[in-house]
């Protein structure tokens, strides 16, 4: 049970049984539970049932009967969540990258609610739609149409105060995906903008691959030739944050070789591939371990990958050095200051006193 139960308008006359209790007893799949689901839809004391679908098993002509008896309000089981709808409003909406399970209650709200759901691939996300039961006018909306499509969608928002939905194929909208010069159009149009937030890859990778989760950058795909993909890796060399990348399968071979010769052998790495789906694989450990496992996998080039590589210990120490240097240079002479760095992090006088002079001149530029 995903804990939402039904939220109607009071009355006078309150019925034996409230909303939650019938939901807890009843069993939703028999003819007994849809007899009180639909009981409690039409109850006159009750006028407006809704009806969180996604932790039943319902389909067809009653799903739908449903979904067009909920209204524009839901209240969550611990009654301190609301949603309603709000108009001209542009929802970010995310949805699930392989689990279906993933999916929000705001998110599954806002798609039933939705005046026009805009869709990357409308035949992939149509089957997402009729999972849940949901039937909303659907849109493309992807790279090649954005540009064209924006005006007229902000025109649209505003004139006719709807509420648009915007998903992706899979995920948080935006991210390597359409939808920026939409979102910024909306703001300078005035218009709300609501990110329902959900399912993300990048996060999903990220905290599952064992390295530092403090600092991180999102380098989204590679270019897809070798050349231009090697000169973009070599400026990463000495990037101190965890960098995280997204690779087809058709490419992961050769990035995951590319990687290899740009930032040698040792470099900590954790490859996840199909995240959420029923062949999820996480390869993890150094750049020569990972690619070996990888390309040794006959399964190691399917599905979607998203690459978590470490930072540039060299830069991480160099970034603590300097962060040292900074807070006793507040405090001491430049000589006391890099006779105490030099104590504390073992590294040499003339080192120090480079970084002290680089410091400096930050200072005074």
């Amino acid at each position: 049970m995903f804990g939402v139960a039904a939220a109607a308008t009071k009355s006078a006359a309150a019925p034996s049984k409230s909303p939650r209790s019938i939901f807890a007893e009843a069993d939703i799949t028999d003819d007994a539970g849809i007899g009180a689901v639909t009981g409690l839809v039409g109850c006159e004391t009750q006028p407006v049932a809704i009806i969180a679908i996604a932790m039943f098993k319902i389909s067809g002509e009653f799903r739908q009967t449903l979904l067009s008896k909920s209204s524009m309000s839901i209240s969550f089981a611990d009654g301190n969540h609301s949603l309603s709808i709000e108009r001209p409003c542009l929802y970010l909406v995310a949805t699930p990258i392989g689990n279906l399970g993933d999916i929000g209650n705001r998110a599954l709200a806002v798609l039933k609610q939705a005046d026009i759901v805009l869709a990357e691939d409308t035949r992939t996300s149509l089957r997402l739609l009729e999972h849940y039961g949901i039937k909303r006018p659907l849109e493309s909306f992807h790279d090649r149409n954005e540009s064209a499509r924006v005006a007229a969608l902000i025109t649209r928002l505003t004139t006719g105060s709807l509420a648009v939905a915007l998903i992706s194929d899979a995920g948080t909208p935006l991210i390597s995906d359409p939808g920026f010069r939409l979102v910024r159009a909306a703001h300078e149009a005035n218009i709300l903008i609501r990110a329902i937030p959900g399912p993300s890859s990048i996060l999903a990778a990220l905290t599952s691959a064992g390295l530092p989760t403090d600092r991180f950058v999102f380098e989204g795909f590679l270019p897809n030739r070798d050349g231009p993909r090697r000169a973009h890796l070599a400026t990463l060399r000495n990037e101190a944050r965890t960098m995280i990348f997204f690779e087809a399968p058709h490419r992961i071979h050769e990035t995951l070789g590319d990687l290899l010769a740009e930032f040698g052998p040792d470099r900590e790495i954790c490859v996840a591939r199909e995240l959420t789906k029923h062949y999820e694989t996480l390869y993890r450990g150094s750049l020569t371990d990972v690619n070996a496992r990888v390309v040794a996998d006959p399964n190691g080039n399917r599905g979607e990958f998203v690459i978590v590589l470490s930072g540039s210990a060299a830069s991480i120490a160099e970034a603590s050095t300097l962060k040292l240097l900074r807070i006793l240079l507040k405090r001491m002479s430049q000589r006391d200051a890099i006779e105490t760095a030099a104590e504390i992090s073992g590294l040499g006088r003339n080192e120090l006193y480079a970084l002290a002079l680089t410091l400096r001149r930050a200072e005074e530029d």
